[in-house]
């Protein structure tokens, strides 16, 4: 409705209700009006690390493995472990942990997802000793390494089908390769292969180093093997997603 239309009365009598409110607002200051606020990054770098964790243990498909790991890393945090591994953790405090949280494990469950764990080739949870019913460390370091290859693999797959994460895997195994190894290695035809591979550099995914016989870096005598810089690669896919 027009400011002409409203009365004058009505106008200044809501001007100056909103000078009362504000002047009642002012009287009343909230108790922690003093206190600012900040994120926790210590705290938030650790639940952003034990997802990371859990989303790794979840693509196995086991659900029993997945709380028993639940509970593991509820008892690392307990002591706020920052370090590249949990300290060791014993059956008996998984079991003690499991129970206080109602999350039905059994300890013959514990104990063999445990051990099913430890023998998984991502190696993120390994055995650290046998008192206490056998120690276990969480290898924060090897999962956020996983995460990480795991991410690279599916740009790969996106970008060059499986056969460009064969040769991804490939030279993480084998680390050093010539292209004829490669090829023989991947199953891929020479043409294929070179295709592949300097589609793969382009990208950044791999990398060639040259390695001379002589001094001198002569053709006939310097030959390339193909190799994987992980901390590069990951570094590249990090800057094409900030664009």
């Amino acid at each position: 409705m027009p400011d002409s239309v409203v009365p004058a009365s009505t106008s200044s009598d809501g001007a100056a209700g909103k000078k009362r409110k504000l002047e009642e607002m002012e009287k009343e200051k909230a108790p922690d009006l003093a206190i600012l606020w900040r994120l926790n990054w210590q705290r938030f770098d650790q639940y952003f690390r034990d997802e990371v964790v859990l989303e790794l243990i979840e693509s196995m498909g086991n659900e029993k493995c997945v709380e028993v790991t639940r509970a593991l890393l509820k008892i690392s945090e307990l002591k706020s472990d920052t370090g590249t591994a949990s300290f060791p953790i014993s059956v008996h405090d998984v079991v003690r942990v499991a129970a206080s949280n109602d999350m039905n494990l059994p300890k013959s469950v514990i104990e063999s997802c445990l051990e099913f764990l430890s023998e998984d080739q991502t190696r993120i949870i390994r055995r650290a000793g046998d008192s206490g019913g056998g120690m276990y460390v969480i290898d924060f370091e090897k999962a956020l390494q996983a995460m990480c290859k795991f991410t690279i693999e599916s740009v790969i797959r996106e970008t060059f089908d499986t056969k460009g994460v064969r040769v991804f895997n490939l030279l993480l195994a084998k680390g050093y390769l010539e292209q004829e190894q490669m090829e023989k290695f991947a199953m891929l035809s020479s043409k294929e292969g070179k295709e592949l591979t300097y589609q793969l550099m382009k990208e950044g995914f791999i990398s060639v180093r040259e390695l001379a016989k002589s001094n001198d870096f002569a053709p006939a005598r310097t030959f390339y093997v193909f190799h994987v810089e992980m901390r590069r690669v990951a570094h590249t896919l990090y800057l094409r997603s900030c664009k």
